[in-house]
């Protein structure tokens, strides 16, 4: 049996000719050997994928001495031509020793200065034994050994110096230093764009200051052999305390720590020490202000302890009305009387009456400062907002909606009548002075249970000068993708004034989406009836084992034959069974069948490029926008559907967008396939009927997941799936029951 080798690796010094980034990361470029051995001189293309130059770092430019280490591959368009030096690893070398002839030959910045190839001769030729001195020259800017020996005219050593003191050899230098200590491109990247200059003076000042970049043990490695750290060393105590409490803010979504989990977790990365060291790391960390907190109450890392008490502190100053205002302005009474006429009038327009709980909600929302309304799928919390902004315009005070995502604000824009902002956007527009904040404002945050710790802080920030504040969501979806838990935490205040809706207003008896949405959001097993293989209403499900489920959804999909209003809505962004990478991809090579079968053609099709893993795109597939563009009127999240595809792009018509939009290279990282798409992104949205995989993932897969994707369906929801795991995760508790945090108002 002959067992296969490993490509040979190869490693190369080259002096770089010519560049071409690619737009996700990575580059090709050209480029001749150095050195002393038998390749000098000759050339080589190089092929560095995104997780070798990862986007935004450093892509070799004409000029940069780079260390290429790789294996070698036929040229993909045509094997005649010479192989392919495809990188694993790619190395900024300093211009220094010998190396700084060949900077100063092919670098941009020494170009246009009429030094020919003869001059450059005789200055290597001339400092070739002791190039250091030459770089000295050019540091001390001494044009003399240049002119005492003939090699270059004042006047042309003047402006070789001139471009020497121009050229960013800083950040050459400190990319070479970052990988001389064993920083991988992706790190050294960011900590030059978070650092700066200094970053090389903040890693010799404190090496652990990275603990809120990269994993514990890379930098705990790096600071003990490179930096000499020793393992009682404060630095390395304090780094632990931080590491701890970072990894229960991004994991786990906590802002709050107690001191016995804050114990296990050092012992975890300080090893099996006696408790005082892990206490005096503690003290160490509060003492230093990184850390508040103490053993009674817990702890948090200081950014997130701050904006909890900022944001408690400025919502019960908005409900006591102690907050000093740009300038008073006479309104409309608001009496009982007039809500009474404001209730008349939104029934009259909307063609029903309001129940005694959505009164009682209008009511509330109009005669304080803060409050919340809150409730399940179909009770109307769309239609009391449409009565509190009637009220409001009645009175003349001016009035805000935003929402966490751009196609829930899109959403709330068309069922309102009122525009509504993304969070992002208005910002955006208010700390550039286009909104209007004066007048006592009603800010109302809509799906405010996707609102997490730092976006309502910054919201708050912005509203300065007085405003009202209404939230309107349901504590029973998915919590924040991010830390926090503020509108959870609202609800359950003794302040802030709440109405619960609880009647169900949507959904027709005949779907009966919202019975069993209210089932599902009190923890109670819903029976679910089978599917019957048609596109009647209501939820059904479709048990069936993991490895089937990505084929099934695909042929119900098709089966369905409503693929203009069908949805799937899948708890994982994955390559796995039910995950939305896998799903996506499947329903494309379906459709790609399927379409050359009943046309004996191919669908058009664009594919980006050879060497890397984008998404291809065909006329038909279903895709989503992942921006905020104002300028397209495209939200994140937009769903649209590719009109045409070709070598050269593809065109696609968003909904909700009179114009197409055509999109080349460039674009396309704003795009992703969108036949299936999680349920955060979901979320916010309604869709005729929805097809929703299940499959076990004690992670992920709980009751709000379950609801927040069944009440994204208004006439049809089919399960397709592991039902076990289904009635697990309903009876089970909610993942955000179990999310720490200190904030409380």
């Amino acid at each position: 049996m002959i067992t296969p080798t490993a490509p040979r690796q190869h490693r190369r010094t080259i002096v770089i000719t010519n560049s071409k980034p690619f737009p996700f990361g990575g580059a090709f470029f050209t480029g001749t050997c150095v050195g002393e051995d038998r390749y000098k001189g000759k050339s080589v293309q190089v092929v560095a994928t995104y997780h070798v130059l990862p986007k935004e770092s450093r892509v070799p430019i004409p000029g940069d001495i780079c260390e290429v280490e790789g294996w070698y591959q036929p040229n993909p368009y045509d094997r005649s031509l010479p192989q392919q030096l495809h990188a694993h690893t790619c190395k900024f070398l300093k211009p220094e020793g010998r190396l700084v002839f060949y900077f100063l030959r092919h670098n941009e910045a020494f170009k246009g200065l009429y030094i020919g190839a003869a001059k450059w001769n005789r200055i290597e030729n001339h400092f070739g034994s002791n190039p250091e001195s030459l770089i000295s020259s050019l540091e001390d800017g001494d044009i003399r050994p240049f002119l005492d020996n003939n090699l270059l005219s004042a006047q042309l050593a003047g402006r070789l110096i001139e471009a020497w003191r121009r050229v960013d050899r800083d950040e050459i230098e400190l990319v070479s230093y970052l990988q001389e200590k064993g920083f991988e491109t992706r790190l050294a990247t960011k900590l030059i764009k978070l650092w700066g200059p200094q970053c090389k003076e903040y890693l010799e000042e404190n090496p652990y200051y990275l603990v809120a970049l990269q994993k514990w043990d890379t930098v705990d490695d790096v600071a003990r052999k490179l930096y000499g750290i020793a393992k009682d060393d404060p630095r390395r105590l304090i780094g632990a305390v931080l590491t701890s409490l970072n990894s229960r803010l991004l994991e786990g979504k906590h802002t709050l720590t107690q001191h016995a989990t804050l114990i296990v977790l050092l012992e975890r990365y300080l090893g099996n020490n006696p408790d005082a060291q892990f206490e005096s790391a503690i003290e160490l960390a509060i003492e230093k202000g990184v850390v508040v907190g103490d053993k009674d109450r817990g702890y948090q890392l200081d950014g997130a302890g701050l904006m909890e008490r900022r944001v408690r502190e400025r919502i019960e100053a908005i409900y006591g009305d102690n907050v000093q205002r740009q300038q008073q302005i006479s309104f409309i009474e608001i009496t009982g009387d007039f809500i009474d006429k404001v209730i008349v009038a939104s029934e009259h327009e909307q063609g029903f009456d309001f129940n005694k709980e959505q009164k009682q909600a209008i009511r509330m929302a109009l005669t304080n400062r803060a409050s919340v309304i809150c409730g399940g799928a179909g009770c109307g919390k769309t239609a009391v907002i449409r009565a509190v902004l009637e009220g409001e315009r009645l009175s003349g005070k001016s009035f805000y909606q935003m929402a966490v995502s751009g196609r829930a604000a899109k959403r709330i824009t068309e069922s309102t009548g009122s525009e509504a902002y993304t969070i992002a956007r208005f910002q955006y527009l208010s700390s550039n002075d286009r909104l209007y904040l004066g007048g006592d404002p009603l800010i109302i945050i809509d799906e405010a249970s996707m609102l997490d710790l730092s976006s309502i802080d910054r919201i708050l920030r912005q509203l300065q000068g007085g405003a009202r504040l209404l939230f309107v969501g349901d504590e029973a979806q998915l919590p924040p993708v991010s830390f926090g838990l503020v509108f959870h935490k609202i609800v359950e205040s003794d302040l802030i004034p709440r109405t619960r809706l609880i009647k169900v207003e949507r959904s027709s008896d005949e779907s009966g989406i919202a019975d069993i949405a209210r089932e599902v959001r009190e923890g109670k097993i819903p029976q679910l009836k089978p599917f019957n293989g048609t596109a009647a209403p209501g939820v059904s499900f479709i048990r069936c084992k993991d490895d089937e489920i990505d084929s099934l959804v695909a042929r119900l999909y098709a089966n369905l034959r409503d693929e203009e209003n069908t949805q799937i809505i899948s708890i994982r962004n994955d390559e796995k069974p039910g995950g939305v990478i896998k799903i996506n991809r499947m329903m494309q090579d379906m459709l790609d069948e399927r379409f050359t079968k009943a046309h004996g053609e191919y669908r058009g099709t664009y594919t980006p490029n050879r060497y890397e893993f984008w998404e291809r795109y065909s006329g038909g597939d279903k895709v989503m926008y992942l921006k905020n563009d104002p300028e397209l009127d495209l939200n994140n999240g937009t769903l649209g559907v590719v009109e045409a595809a070709s070598e050269g792009g593809i065109v696609i018509k968003f909904e909700g967008v009179s114009s197409r939009v055509e999109f080349v290279l460039e674009d396309l990282n704003r795009l992703t396939l969108a036949y299936a798409i999680t349920t955060h992104k979901a979320q916010g949205s309604q869709f005729r009927r929805v097809i929703i995989p299940i499959v076990r993932s004690p992670k992920l897969l709980d009751r709000a997941l379950v609801y927040t994707a069944l009440t994204r369906g208004m006439e049809q929801v089919v399960f397709v799936g592991n039902y076990d795991a289904f009635c697990d995760a309903v009876a089970g508790h909610v993942g955000c029951d179990k999310r720490e945090v200190g904030f409380h108002i």
